[in-house]
């Protein structure tokens, strides 16, 4: 029998936007997966004791996700108990991740590039995480149809934003190879000017 490592995911949530999507998402996870037909009958997440079926343990606080649905807690838990079925047509939060770990609009994003920004060379982090909160390429290659300013953009989005060769060439519309090129070029140029 083949032995697996566990794995951890772990992910930065900004609290001030989309937590009741995060909601949605974990509590039906077992509903999706066919393990169970209602959020109810799983007794690994919390929909139980955050609807008011049954006595939260001492270790369990339900308040900060019930204080999202309603002023009362008998409020509150009818709220939610609507809420989490509803969610079954909702889109996956995973599908807005960040670099696979980060979940946030973007001044939350913001927020952050100062503690990450100094992470870009650790190679024991994935580099999808290393640059999690660098900018888009859109903000990095403006319509900059050709000549040298456009090459300088890709050889940066590309050397100082871990771009992708092929992420920046499906952006811009050229092959990765002539890319590959320009950035030789640009980093040659930055080689002979010190």
């Amino acid at each position: 029998m083949e032995r697996r490592t566990p794995t951890a995911l772990y992910v930065a949530v900004d609290p001030r936007s989309r937590t009741r999507p995060q909601g949605h998402y974990i509590v039906l996870n077992p509903v999706r997966a066919g393990i169970v037909k209602h959020p109810e009958d799983d007794p690994w997440t919390s929909f139980r004791f955050t609807a008011g079926r049954e006595t939260a343990s001492a270790f369990l606080s339900t308040d900060r996700v019930l204080a999202q649905f309603g002023k009362s807690r008998r409020e509150a838990r009818k709220s939610y108990r609507e809420f989490i079925p509803a969610g079954r047509e909702e889109e996956s939060p995973w599908k807005r991740l960040v670099g696979r770990c980060l979940l946030g609009e973007e001044p939350f994003l913001e927020r952050l590039l100062p503690y990450l920004k100094d992470k870009t060379a650790l190679t024991e982090i994935p580099r999808v995480q290393r640059f999690a909160v660098r900018p888009t390429l859109d903000r990095l290659l403006p319509a900059v149809r050709s000549g040298l300013k456009r090459d300088r953009a890709i050889a940066e989005a590309h050397v100082h934003h871990g771009y992708s060769l092929h992420e920046i060439a499906a952006h811009v519309g050229l092959h990765y190879s002539t890319l590959s090129r320009m950035v030789r070029r640009e980093r040659e140029k930055s080689k002979s000017k010190t």
